[in-house]
């Protein structure tokens, strides 16, 4: 990992922008030599990072050259920063006072700090001619690499979990399956089934393949799944049961505020839950008492009977505190699974005949000493398998004890995984020990960070944010991250590290903290990156974080009351690169922020910050600023669009009036998930014009501000390419009946004049206020890509012809409160339905549609072949179904608050039932009656 960090430095020193320091500075031949005591050194750290895990002098070498490397990069970078500025990112106004600004003053201050620098490259010049002394008391062994960035394979696997890759539980994840959905709900309290077992066991690989059932989908209405990342927080699963419950509808998941009461999240919990079969998973819990269930079980106990709760442990005392007598406890797999497992990871990447029949013998041998864990079978067989030499898996067996590998040898074989990484892999991984065991990792937030450290470079083949999900990747496909939850498209989008493998990234990357009270303050003076598990007792900055003056990370985990940063906070940390105080209670900040000259990671999201100041605009090097959630910010500042190094610009669930005008300077925007268009001073849609790296999800709302079609035509945002998931909007609150005709008129032009970018696969449209759909709207030969959309609070009488649209899997249609009748208009033809309309809709939901009285459809064979879901509620006129009984692949009928349709709909005697009495699952009025 050394290693990559000194290739990084060197080629710093080596570059154009430090020419004016080698001249200026007259430290050219201290540079000089620093690049060739780096290389020299760079031979031998193959071997010495892999003796530093038994040798603690090694170790001790090793961290000496890393804090140099360290030291060297943040005087490079401090150079220029101060030396240069943000040429880029300052206007001519700017430049015209910075050049009248050498005040005798000024000069003398920029002379010191040129002989500061001088001084600082001389000392740590020395420190490593001292450190290359020390070198040859080790006896290391040389070896020279070839260098470069390794462009990965970015295609992943695209499921939760894949089921080929567990062995040896099918017949436990049956009795826990048939338990959940066949077992007695006769029992006194909700039911708990616990599954037990050591470290490595496979407890959550069993939970995953029972959540990911198909029986038991189809079995619950609603499915939470809650990983503990430490102690046992009642609080937290309540979070995860009101956020699933908007999921479920399709609404957008706010981040609760830190400081909501107990029963109040206790009254959303049981609202969520209310009448309803639900499963809640609570994985690696690892102490829970009596009280903390008490209270958990509060509001579950409203909901339904057959709810299960599933729990996975270690510790077989939390199932007494649970009142579980279902415990299934995981048995090590038997030696036929065994062989299959290793056999999957060791032989997977295709080997000759010879090789198989010379290494099978020996693979077979290694199996028996695995004692059938599969954590160990698994990351044994990754690394062998890119091992194709006899004596490699012959030294992996000579080195067991007795009948099993033993502790040692399990390290030794994590650790051989990890030296089998390319250079650029061992940095980003090792980073990840920033994180506390069994925390959930966010793959979007990791490799922003990653991206702050330099760890990914820019080679101009592509964005580094491919580059770092084909790394994250590439981790994945290791066994080196296990991931938890993955996205709607199946790609990972959090993930974990076992604890074994936590502690390996701990010994490699010791400059890696989790801070406690109790963490010598040796440790913090020597920190590089640190996190800091917080709650909600916490009302501030620990004075100790203050001796990590080194520091280049700092992530605040969790929710606290810290209301403030003091001057000191940031006159101490000013070396960081990225700073995480989401959650925090933090109001305002301080004048000190931009003291942060290297900061590229700025993450406010959840606080109550009521104001970024226009200093902000000072943070020249900011890549990332997310404001996420930051209920009392109201405005940005105006100088946020100098910077032009911003790449990632997170304001979800934020209520600005409108955005800073000059937007469209940020061409290096890849995020922007909300344009607000137009406001007093604010920045019009034609801004968007230039932003055409944006990717992901864009949110544009206030359409009704847009002065003209001319100007939304100015947008392109046709060109938008990579925008997957966008969301077309007036503003908020806008009153239908005092809208002019021509003001509806030119709405209908402006969304006219929008035509999204041909890949998107999600689309809403809410707060219409045009009569009639603009024409790109279900465009099947346009939007073949398109599986989910969204029309909420649509003014329009008649509904969009969506039925053709070839890959539309889920469609929600809300509030559309002018609509009368649906019928051939929907279906994207003259009649009403044809064979062939929506050949992929799996769910199909209806919601408040007020005035809906008739439903017209003449289902015939080919209609609606995929339809899993139909929920219908609050239409309180709908008078009938239409004709359900040839969809025969509708498996669930969820019918709410319709009065004359559930009246229709009743079993065997209502005048509809015909149409629906295939569907195996329906639900009327939170009622199941089939």
């Amino acid at each position: 990992m050394a290693d990559a960090l000194i290739s990084f430095v060197v080629e710093s020193l080596g570059s154009m922008a430090l020419q004016e320091l080698r001249s200026l500075v007259g430290v050219n031949e201290d540079l000089e030599k620093l690049s060739r005591n780096f290389d020299y050194l760079q031979a031998v750290l193959t071997d010495a990072e892999k003796r530093q895990v038994k040798d603690k002098s090694v170790k001790r070498w090793l961290g000496d050259l890393k804090d140099v490397v360290y030291d060297i990069d943040d005087v490079l970078e401090e150079w220029k920063v101060v030396n240069d500025g943000c040429d880029d990112a300052t206007s001519s106004e700017d430049k015209k006072v910075f050049a009248h600004s050498f005040s005798p003053f000024f000069c003398f201050a920029r002379a010191s700090f040129h002989v500061k620098t001088r001084d600082r490259i001389k000392a740590i010049s020395a420190r490593l001619d001292e450190i290359k002394e020390r070198k040859n008391s080790f006896s290391f062994s040389e070896v020279r690499e070839e260098g470069g960035v390794v462009e990965l394979d970015s295609r992943e696997t695209s499921s939760f979990i894949d089921e080929n890759e567990i062995f040896g539980r099918d017949r436990v994840k049956e009795r826990i399956v048939s338990q959940l959905v066949e077992g007695s709900s006769d029992e006194e309290g909700l039911a708990v089934i616990s599954i037990i077992g050591m470290a490595g066991i496979g407890k959550t690989a069993v939970a995953q393949l029972v959540f990911k059932d198909v029986r038991v989908k189809r079995h619950f209405d609603k499915m939470i799944w809650v990983s503990f990342p430490g102690d046992f927080d009642v609080r937290r699963i309540y979070r995860e049961i009101i956020n699933t419950g908007r999921l479920d509808t399709g609404g957008m998941v706010a981040s609760l505020r830190f400081d909501v009461s107990l029963e109040r999240l206790q009254r959303l919990a049981a609202f969520e839950l209310g009448d309803k079969r639900f499963l809640l998973v609570l994985d690696g819990v690892r102490n829970v008492n009596d009280a903390q269930w008490t209270r958990l079980m509060i509001p579950l106990s409203v909901a339904m009977k057959e709810s299960r709760i599933l729990v996975t442990t270690r510790n077989e005392h939390v199932t007494k505190s649970l009142s579980s007598p279902l415990m299934y406890e995981l048995q090590p797999l038997s030696e036929n699974d065994c062989w299959s497992l290793f056999r999957h990871r060791a032989f997977s990447g295709g080997r000759s005949g010879d090789e198989l029949v010379k290494l099978e013998a020996l693979g077979r041998k290694i199996v028996k000493k695995c004692q059938g864990i599969p954590l160990l079978l698994d990351a044994i067989g990754s690394a062998l398998r890119r091992k194709r030499d006899v004596q490699d898996w012959q030294s992996v067996l000579d080195e067991a004890t007795g009948d099993s590998l033993g502790t040692d040898k399990i390290a030794s074989v994590v650790l051989e995984s990890f030296h089998d990484l390319p250079k650029h892999l061992q940095q980003c991984f090792a980073f990840c020990s920033i994180f506390p065991k069994d925390h959930l990792i966010e793959k979007d937030k990791l490799i922003k960070l990653w991206m702050a450290h330099g760890f990914i470079p820019q080679t101009g083949r592509g964005d580094m944010e491919r580059l770092g999900c084909s790394y994250f990747n590439d981790l994945v496909r290791r066994s080196l991250f296990q991931y938890i939850e993955t996205d709607e498209e199946g790609d990972p989008k959090y993930c974990m590290i076992h604890d074994m493998i936590h502690d390996l990234c701990k010994s490699i990357m010791s400059e890696c903290l989790n801070i406690k009270e109790e963490t010598p303050r040796s440790q913090l003076a020597k920190a590089r990156h640190a996190s800091w598990i917080c709650n909600e007792d916490v009302k501030s900055i620990p004075s100790f974080i203050y001796i990590a003056k080194n520091l280049r990370t700092l992530i605040l985990i969790g929710w606290s009351k810290i209301p403030s940063l003091s001057h000191r906070f940031f006159h101490s940390l000013k070396r960081l690169r990225a700073l995480d105080l989401s959650g925090s209670a933090i109001e305002r900040l301080p004048n000190s922020l931009q003291n942060l000259k290297l900061l590229r990671y700025l993450d406010l999201s959840a606080t109550h910050i009521q104001e970024l100041p226009e200093f902000v605009s000072g943070l020249c090097l900011l890549q990332t600023l997310k404001l996420n959630h930051c209920f009392s910010l109201r405005k940005l500042p105006k100088g946020i669009v100098k910077l032009i190094k911003l790449r990632h610009l997170e304001i979800e669930g934020i209520f600005l009036d409108c955005l800073p005008e000059g937007m469209g300077r940020l061409t290096s925007l890849r995020t922007l998930t909300k344009f607000i268009t137009g406001g007093e001073s604010g920045c019009k849609i034609a801004e968007l014009k230039d932003l055409n790296l944006l990717q992901g999800k864009l949110e544009i709302t206030c359409l009704n501000r847009v002065a003209s079609t001319d100007e939304a035509n100015e947008a392109k945002l046709e060109n938008k390419q990579n925008i997957q998931t966008l969301k077309l909007s007036c503003k908020s609150g806008i009153c239908y009946e005092t809208q002019t005709e021509n003001e509806v008129e030119q709405v209908e032009g402006v969304f006219e004049a929008l035509r999204p970018p041909p890949n998107l696969r999600d689309l809403t449209m809410s707060e219409y206020i045009g009569r009639q759909f603009p024409s790109w709207l279900g465009d099947c030969s346009l939007y073949s890509n398109l599986t989910k959309m969204q029309l909420s609070d649509c003014k329009c009488r008649q509904m969009p012809a969506l039925g053709k649209l070839p890959s539309l899997k889920w469609l929600k249609i809300e509030a559309m409160f002018d609509v009368r009748r649906v019928g051939s208009e929907f279906f994207g033809n003259s009649h009403d339905g044809v064979t062939g309309t929506f050949p992929k809709l799996e769910i199909l939901i209806f919601l408040s549609m007020e005035i809906w009285e008739e439903w017209k459809l003449n289902v015939g064979a080919g209609s609606f072949p995929s339809l899993f879901q139909l929920r219908i509620s609050s239409c309180k006129k709908l008078k009938a179904l239409p004709e359900l009984q040839h969809v025969i692949s509708l498996q669930e009928l969820k019918i709410e608050y319709c009065p004359i349709l559930s009246s229709q709909c009743q079993k065997v005697v209502g005048a509809d039932w015909n149409k629906i009495a295939h569907v195996p699952n329906i639900t009327i009025d939170g009622r199941k009656i089939q």
